[in-house]
C-alpha cells in the first residue's frame, strides 16, 4: 500500500461557487416547518450557522463523491484507489484562491496505477497539454511554479510515477477530468444536497 497525499481535484471551493451552502433557504425551511413541536415566531437575524462544523462534514463527503466521479469517468480504479479525506485548507482572503481539500491516496498496487495513469495521460494529452498551458504560464501577476507542458511534467514526475510534490497527482487527475466540470459540480452538489441538511447546523441563539 502506498499513500499520497494531494488536493482533491475538480472541487472548485465553497466560496461564491456551486458547493456554497444556501444557508438563507435553510433558515426560511426551518422557521416555516417550526423548530421540534413549537412554531415559534422567529426571523433570519435569530439563527447561527456552524459553518465550520458543515464544511468539514461536507468535505468528508465531497471527497467520496469525488472518487465515485472519477471511477465513472476516467475509469479510477474502485479495487485499487482510495480517496481518504485529510483536511480542508481555506485562504485568509479569498481575492486570488478558494477552499481546497486535501486527501490521502491510497493506492494498493502502484505500479498498476501508474501505467493507468500513463495510459490516460497518453489517450489526453492534447487537453492535458492545454490544461497545463492555462494553469501554469506565467502571466502579468502570477509566476508559476511549475512547468506549463507536458513534456516537462514527464521529467518532473519521472515518467508519471514520483508524486512526492503533493500538487502533482492532483493536478494530473484534475488534467485529465477537467472537460467534465460542470458536470462534476451539477452531480456532486446534488448527492451533497441529498444527504447533507442545511437545517442540521442551524440554531437559534440563546435557545
Amino acid at each position: 500500500m502506498k499513500t499520497i497525499e494531494t488536493f482533491l481535484p475538480l472541487f472548485p471551493g465553497f466560496y461564491n461557487t456551486l458547493f456554497e451552502p444556501d444557508i438563507d433557504s435553510g433558515i426560511y425551511r426551518k422557521i416555516d416547518s417550526g423548530i421540534g413541536d413549537i412554531n415559534l415566531d422567529l426571523d433570519p437575524d435569530d439563527f447561527d450557522f456552524d459553518n465550520i462544523k458543515y464544511e468539514h462534514d461536507a468535505s468528508k463527503a465531497i471527497t467520496h463523491l469525488t472518487e465515485t466521479f472519477l471511477q465513472d469517468y476516467i475509469r479510477l480504479s474502485k479495487d485499487n484507489v482510495e480517496f481518504e479525506f485529510k483536511e480542508l485548507r481555506s485562504p485568509r482572503q479569498y481575492n486570488f484562491e478558494n477552499d481546497r481539500i486535501f486527501i490521502n491516496v491510497k493506492i494498493k498496487n502502484y505500479s498498476k496505477f501508474c501505467n493507468w495513469l500513463k495510459a490516460k495521460i497518453q489517450t489526453g494529452d492534447v487537453w492535458v497539454d492545454e490544461y497545463l498551458q492555462g494553469h501554469f504560464t506565467e502571466r502579468s501577476g502570477f509566476m508559476p511554479f511549475y512547468p506549463n507542458n507536458l513534456k516537462d511534467w514527464k521529467k518532473l514526475t519521472d515518467n508519471f510515477s514520483d508524486f512526492s510534490d503533493f500538487n502533482t497527482l492532483g493536478v494530473l487527475l484534475d488534467a485529465l477530468s477537467q472537460n467534465r466540470g460542470d458536470e462534476y459540480d451539477s452531480e456532486v452538489v446534488e448527492c451533497l444536497n441529498k444527504n447533507l441538511s442545511i437545517s442540521e447546523y442551524l440554531t437559534v441563539e440563546g435557545k
